[in-house]
């Protein structure tokens, strides 16, 4: 079980306020989660997620690790004598096995989503070779052929989380579910319902051959004043070198949904697309556009570029660019430099000039000295200044049966402190161990 609270200062009389309380108990042989308390309800592909108090029951393949969710590869050879088999992924060796004369198939293979290739190389007894090509195409998004994922959740929608400890709405159920139809095809079935309102929606991710994976969804909402639809289609391809994703989706004006309210309308078209390129040593660029539609509110329109390269042995260099391109526009330039100083510490360094129609331009500058808290006990601490003028501070300790941090902000107006701890207990063999926070 974990619990969770907040003490706020801020105003003249201190407050205590309840985040999250849930009980969790995981069934890995079936790779199951059952949550009690409060959680965060399922999307699906095309849905949104909400905050609510109730069960939620859930498969979870994190459970089981190496559990392997899509196809795995094979590869089949022929061997006239005993030969030494050399198997390479993307130019990876792997694995290295010999195998006595006859066909021969070697599965199981790892490899990492996108596009690739593997290659045998067999080199028999006499020293003579022969390479065998195979190309693939794996994605995260598909089940293998029978697999099933799902999660089903009831109860009460959790409103102004962090505001107030107990302050439920209205009564929900949800539910996804999707099935491995074959190493290609993965269908999905999603469907929320409210005391006013019932959506269901239906669709499915397909593997073409090498050119990636396409998904298509339909939905429906029904509400007792009106009815919605909703289309979505997407696309995404990735290789060693190249990667590329576009998804559009249109609903119409009587659309709705669990996470919609006046104040947050859904939108009634979405636009995306997103290019990568890796350039070998010279880094990786990208870049980004996505344009949105809402009911009675400016359409929203970006588009980003970043690049990203290593300087020396360990240092990095990052910079992106953001352009508004809607009515209020304006545009922002990052620029990052990264330098470990040895023993988990580093420096950031970043200016961040902001330019808005009308106003003129900003720069925001910061330097950050940080040093990660290591995987057993030990420390770590973060310190930073902003030519704002701000400077912020915080130190973590962690041991055994805990993780503890301090902080404290400050700028010309304002002063805020932070103190924070988490921890553990665990039965186990009818006794109690205490334990850093257990998830």
């Amino acid at each position: 079980g974990i619990a969770s609270w907040l003490v706020n200062e801020l105003g003249n009389r201190p407050s205590l306020t309840r985040l999250d309380t849930t009980w969790t108990h995981d069934a890995p042989d079936r790779r199951e989660t059952w949550r009690v308390g409060d959680a965060i309800s399922s999307a699906g592909s095309w849905g949104r997620s909400v905050r609510f108090g109730g069960i939620q029951f859930s498969t979870n393949f994190a459970t089981q690790p190496s559990f392997a969710t899509f196809a795995p590869q094979s590869v089949v050879g022929q061997a006239v004598l005993p030969s030494t088999v050399d198997v390479f992924v993307n130019n990876a060796l792997v694995s290295r096995q010999t195998v006595p004369p006859g066909p021969f198939s070697i599965g199981n293979l790892p490899v990492v989503s996108g596009a690739g290739e593997v290659r045998l190389v067999v080199r028999d007894m006499l020293g003579r070779e022969q390479l065998v090509s195979q190309p693939f195409y794996a994605s995260q998004s598909l089940l293998r052929q029978g697999l099933s994922s799902f999660s089903y959740e009831a109860g009460y929608v959790r409103t102004d989380f962090g505001q107030h400890s107990d302050r439920y709405g209205p009564w929900l159920a949800t539910g996804s579910y999707r099935h491995g139809v074959s190493d290609r095809l993965t269908a999905e079935v999603h469907a929320q319902a409210m005391r006013t309102l019932v959506t269901a929606g239906l669709g499915g991710d397909y593997l073409l051959a090498q050119l990636g994976t396409v998904s298509a969804y339909l939905a429906g909402s029904h509400r007792p004043t009106a009815h919605g639809r909703l289309a979505q289609l997407g696309m995404e391809h990735l290789t060693p070198t190249w990667g590329f994703g576009a998804q559009m989706q249109n609903t119409s004006s009587g659309f709705a949904q669990v996470g919609d309210d006046d104040l947050h309308p859904g939108p009634t078209r979405s636009r995306s697309a997103n290019l990568s390129h890796t350039l070998g040593g010279n880094g990786s660029v990208g870049m980004a556009w996505i344009t949105q539609t809402r009911p009675q509110q400016p359409d929203v329109r970006l588009v980003s570029l970043n690049y990203g390269v290593g300087i020396g042995d360990s240092a990095t260099l990052n910079v992106s660019a953001l352009a508004n391109l809607s009515a209020d526009k304006s545009t922002q330039l990052a620029i990052m430099l990264s330098l470990p100083l040895g023993a988990g510490v580093s420096l950031d360094a970043r200016a961040q000039p902001v330019h808005r129609h009308g106003s003129g331009t900003q720069t925001d500058l910061s330097a950050t000295v940080q040093r990660n808290l290591p995987g057993g006990s030990g420390y770590g601490y973060r310190l930073q200044q902003r030519n704002a003028p701000s400077t912020e501070g915080m130190l973590a300790l962690q041991n055994d049966v805990g993780s503890y941090t301090a902080g404290i902000y400050q700028d010309t107006h304002t002063t805020a402190t932070q103190l924070s701890a988490s921890g553990g207990l665990a039965l186990l063999g009818g006794r109690v161990f205490a334990s850093r926070r257990i998830d």
